[in-house]
């Protein structure tokens, strides 16, 4: 059998051999904290499952044949999801005065923008991500993107990310090209653009091929981090999760002393 008794702010349990002096803030603390810690650790698993089941999509979509435009127009009407990711190719035209430039885009480290292109298909005007280009880190300039004026095929993927990006500020949809955007959300851009260019643009954007011969850099990520970084983010919250324990324990028993062999003095 234990006993118990109240010590000034302590609550001591004896059971047996073992005595527990249950400090109150340092066992308040440590009942809300570990909980937090292991909840956090089970969302990183989750977000590493999440990101498992993406990579696995793209690389069933990306394995398809590539889709005309027409094709995927009837897609992005029906159900865009299934459009996310699978493979297009088109004929068109570019201007060199019709672009966006994402900002704040980096490359290794290196300050940048990505470039958008309105790709004319004649009846169209198709946006297509042509890569990472290097800008001024002062901003004092904005770089020259040079576009092919040449009819070419254009070939990538769809690209329709399923959250919107942050953010610090509501940004205005510029009415006039070339402009410096935040973030390109294709929806909201589509009807102010369609009417700029007096033809529809879908809403979704093309993300350029790696080998096409507009591309610029155009290392495109599958997911913006691996299944193996959050389960290694997972990890960490579980172990200080587990560390946080063992001090409480340690700190509110004797079983540290029982273990050098040795006992709390009473």
């Amino acid at each position: 059998m234990g006993d118990s008794a109240v010590s000034g702010r302590e609550f001591n349990v004896k059971l047996g051999i073992l005595v527990f002096s249950l400090e109150w803030r340092i066992t308040l603390f440590t009942l809300l904290l570990v909980p937090a810690l292991l909840w956090l650790g089970f969302w990183q698993l989750d977000r590493a499952d999440e990101k498992r089941q993406l990579s696995e999509q793209f690389d069933r979509r990306i394995a398809l044949p590539p889709l005309s435009l027409s094709d995927a127009l009837v897609l992005a009407d029906d159900r865009l999801d299934h459009l996310r990711d699978r493979r297009i190719r088109f004929q068109g035209t570019t201007s060199s005065e019709d672009y966006l430039l994402l900002d704040n885009r980096l490359h290794r480290g290196q300050f940048g923008y990505e470039v958008i292109t309105y790709v004319d298909t004649g009846a169209y005007r198709v946006p297509v991500n042509v890569g990472w280009l290097a800008g001024d880190p002062a901003r004092r300039s904005l770089p020259d993107v040079a576009l092919p004026s040449d009819p070419i095929m254009w070939t990538g993927r769809v690209y329709a990310p399923q959250e919107r990006a942050y953010t610090l500020e509501d940004q205005r949809i510029p009415e006039t090209l070339p402009a410096v955007i935040q973030s390109y959300e294709a929806p909201e851009y589509a009807e102010t653009l369609s009417a700029l260019f007096d033809k529809p643009v879908p809403d979704f954007m093309v993300r350029i091929d790696p080998s096409h011969p507009a591309a610029l850099v155009a290392d495109w990520p599958v997911v913006n981090q691996s299944p193996q970084k959050h389960r290694g983010y997972a990890v960490q919250w579980f172990a200080m999760a587990g560390v946080l324990v063992c001090a409480f324990v340690l700190r509110s028993s004797n079983i540290g002393l029982l273990l050098l062999g040795r006992r709390r003095p009473e």
